[in-house]
């Protein structure tokens, strides 16, 4: 998958206007599977998450995902959207996982996950043969081009990549901040 973080202006938001977006004071990057096609001994597929001032966004969950996220510094709980690029395993296979394992540490707060067409249809057949019970909700998009999540701080735009099956990008902008 691909991404792009846009920061904002470095200009500083005025204190005075409170509907102005916050500002991002921390921006973390962190791969937890950067390996194509199958995982090898020190490498697992694709997963990749962006703390944005403690929300999460990961970026495709390629299997072992969880057990990269259990070494990392980054809490599962805090984890409020998830981008699928593409409906190969190596990019998916993880998500099943992930979200029955997060069912099991009793999340109670909706999660939003973005892919390509075919996404719901995918995750309904999980659902439909693995009697995986969310106890959270889950808000699936199938994405097209443009802006797919506008937050207070930020927002994130997906695009079209060349691939053998519909496959996007992501790019994460920050909003611009009010100069002083």
């Amino acid at each position: 998958a691909r991404f792009d973080l846009v920061p904002a202006s470095r200009s500083r938001r005025r204190r005075s206007d409170p509907s102005a977006p916050l500002p991002m004071d921390q921006i973390r990057v962190l791969p937890l599977g950067i390996s194509a096609g199958s995982p090898t001994a020190r490498r697992h597929v694709s997963a990749t998450a962006i703390v944005l001032d403690g929300r999460t966004i990961l970026v495709d969950c390629g299997e072992g995902t969880q057990y990269q996220l259990m070494r990392s510094p980054l809490r599962t709980g805090a984890m409020n959207i998830i981008l699928i690029s593409h409906l190969h395993g190596d990019h998916l296979y993880g998500l099943p996982g992930l979200l029955a394992t997060l069912a099991l540490h009793d999340r109670s707060e909706p999660l939003a996950i973005f892919g390509p067409p075919g996404l719901d249809d995918y995750l309904d057949g999980i659902r439909r043969t693995t009697q995986l019970n969310l106890p959270y909700f889950l808000r699936t998009t199938e994405i097209e081009t443009g802006v797919i999540v506008s937050e207070n701080g930020f927002r994130i735009e997906a695009q079209p990549l060349e691939h053998n099956v519909p496959t996007f990008g992501f790019t994460i902008i920050e909003d611009d901040r009010v100069g002083s």
